[in-house]
């Protein structure tokens, strides 16, 4: 029987609040750049789960095309 042990560190990236728009509306993500060839969107769940009970939809399925509309098309996100 044996510990292991493990010292390791947690970099915060810079993250901007932006918004989405999509056929049902604004929602509101997070963009992250994680380095000058990548960059992460993220809708925040309640928000997801918000416009899906709405408009009869699923979190996921919002989510998916929310965060896909930002990554393909820059001229639809906007920082807040």
């Amino acid at each position: 029987i044996g510990l292991r042990k493990r010292i390791c560190q947690r970099s915060l990236l810079p993250r901007q609040t932006i918004s989405i728009d999509t056929p049902w509306g604004t929602i509101p993500a997070k963009s992250v750049q994680i380095s000058a060839h990548e960059q992460r969107i993220k809708v925040e769940h309640d928000d997801a789960c918000r416009m899906a009970d709405q408009h009869d939809l699923t979190p996921e399925s919002i989510r998916h095309y929310a965060e896909g509309v930002a990554l393909s098309d820059n001229e639809s996100v906007e920082p807040v």
